[in-house]
Formats: C-alpha cells, sequence, structure tokens
C-alpha cells in the first residue's frame, strides 16, 4: 500500500499514536518525553481543533510520523510543529507534511503568522530542517543552570510558602493571569485553567506569598535529575512579571532543592530583562539556547 496520510479523527486512537511518536523521537535527545493519550485528547477538546490541522503518516498500516498545529487567536499566529517520526520515516514523508501543512495554513489564515518552536540548540536535525525552508530565528531563549548552593543561601524574610493543591487552583489561575503574556502562549482562558488543574495535580508546585498574597509559583518536572544532578523547572508565574517576586520563588526553590541533595536548577529566560539578567549572570554556570523560528509563505 506504500505510505498513507490521514488527518486526525476523534475516537480513532490517534492520540496514542501522536504520544508514542513523539515520547520516542524527543528520547533521542536525552529528554524523556512524557506526553500521554489523555493530554492529548482534553489539549483538543479545550482548545478546539481543526482536524486538518493535524496530519499522521502511515506506512502500511505502521504510524511513522505526525505533524500539528495550534491556532492562537489573541497573537494571531499558528504555530506548527516539526513532523516527529521514527527513525526509519524517510525525509520525503517529513518534506511532504510540513510543506502541505504550511500552505494549507497560510490558505486558511492568510492574516495569520506562522510560527515554530521552541527548538533547543542541541536538536541540529531539526535546525537544520527548517533552515532547508528558508524559516528564521524569530526569537532566542536561554536556558541557565543556576547553582543552587549559593541561592540557597540568600534571605527570603518577607515571603512564606507552602506547597499547592486542588484547593488553590483558583488563586494560581488568577496569578497566571496577571504576568504579562502569560496566557498568549494558550488559545484560551479554559486552556490555561487546565493547565494549572494539570500542575497542582501532577507536579510539586511552590506557592509564594507575600502578606498573604500570592505572587509567585512554580514547579518542577520531577525530582529526578540528569547526569549533572540538575532538574528543569517545568513553569513560573509571577504577579506582574515583579523581579523581587520571580526572586523569592527562585531562593525558596534552592532552599527545598538543596535539602533533597542536588546540585542544580534550569531556568529558560523568555525576557531580556537587566534585573534578570544580572541576576542569571551572578549565580549561572552557564547557558545554552533555544529558538522560535518564524515560518515563511511559501
Amino acid at each position: 500500500m506504500g505510505i498513507i496520510y490521514k488527518f486526525y479523527e476523534p475516537d480513532n486512537d490517534y492520540e496514542q499514536i501522536q504520544a508514542d511518536l513523539y515520547n520516542n523521537a524527543i528520547g533521542k535527545y536525552g529528554t524523556p518525553g512524557n506526553a500521554t493519550a489523555d493530554q492529548i485528547k482534553e489539549r483538543y477538546r479545550v482548545e478546539g481543533f481543526d482536524n486538518k490541522g493535524v496530519q499522521y503518516a502511515f506506512d502500511d498500516d505502521k504510524p511513522i510520523a505526525y505533524i500539528q498545529t495550534r491556532k492562537i487567536i489573541e497573537t494571531k499566529q499558528v504555530s506548527i510543529g516539526y513532523p516527529w517520526s521514527t527513525t526509519d520515516c524517510p525525509e520525503e514523508v517529513k518534506d511532504e507534511m510540513f510543506k502541505n501543512m504550511v500552505n494549507y495554513l497560510y490558505t486558511r489564515d492568510p492574516e495569520y503568522k506562522i510560527v515554530c518552536g521552541v527548538i533547543q540548540d542541541s536538536w541540529t536535525d531539526v535546525r537544520d530542517f527548517l533552515k532547508k525552508y528558508n524559516c528564521t530565528v524569530e526569537n532566542e531563549y536561554k536556558t541557565y543552570f543556576l547553582d543552587i548552593t549559593n541561592l540557597s543561601k540568600l534571605d527570603n524574610s518577607g515571603y512564606t510558602s507552602k506547597i499547592g493543591t486542588s484547593d488553590d487552583e483558583e488563586a494560581l489561575f488568577e496569578l497566571c493571569m496577571s504576568e504579562p503574556g502569560f496566557s498568549d502562549t494558550f488559545p484560551n482562558e479554559e486552556a490555561v485553567k487546565i493547565f494549572v488543574k494539570d500542575v497542582l495535580k501532577e507536579l510539586e508546585t511552590i506557592l509564594i506569598y507575600k502578606n498573604d498574597e500570592l505572587v509567585s509559583s512554580g514547579a518542577v518536572l520531577s525530582y529526578e535529575p540528569d547526569r549533572n544532578n540538575i532538574i528543569n523547572t517545568r513553569f513560573t508565574a509571577t504577579r506582574d512579571y515583579k523581579f523581587e517576586y520571580w526572586k523569592a520563588y527562585v531562593i525558596e526553590i534552592a532552599k527545598r532543592l538543596i535539602k533533597k541533595g542536588l546540585d542544580g536548577m534550569k531556568f529558560t529566560l523568555f525576557d531580556r530583562q537587566p534585573e534578570h539578567l544580572e541576576f542569571y549572570d551572578k549565580y549561572s554556570s552557564g547557558s545554552r539556547a533555544g529558538f522560535r523560528y518564524a515560518v515563511p509563505k511559501p
């Protein structure tokens, strides 16, 4: 039968196919994938979907690749993903999926901008793939490795903290919506609520208070460190994006991590505010880059 292309259909187990393809593909970069079929199904339910915006490739009955898109109305952008695939997927299959999807998106939403990211610096094959289509770097993000030994010794008086529970969903949602730009990465407010619910349910989420007001929060992916005994943060949210509130969170999580025997943590810097840069430079042991690409019209 050869290569067959199919669009997304609910209740057809495509979510499990997508999760398996992504988890296996991302694993080669040393970061185990943790996508699940239930998460994908819920995301499509919340965000809504155009079934032609998600496509799968099969070699006879074997799934070998998929590509998905996400429309963000608030910023008039469409995010297109890299076609994640099996190791034996022909390159021309990924080319076909990407080209056809870009053409479709610019036809469907001619006034929207198409972007692809965040692409890690170490994903050289992904970056080379995007360069073939004249995609250009629009934003560069820095992931810093912070030294928690020194951070944990800093004074954090004036703030209190606790581990979040499901009772904190409303407060954490309000905090996330207070940070400028936070909601821009989600298609709607309901998607933010689902994200908050999942974070509180699945991760140890730290809530930071000042005068009984929730001012910052964050979580780590897990307490299983990498080979350098460093863990990665899942997200951070800061009221009004004030540096002092974000700093209070970083110090508090450093104090908690040092007690667990860890040596460091990773943070991704999405903005270039001077006080954040100064703080990173003082307590960081290095950085690596990630990129968001602009995808041109064909």
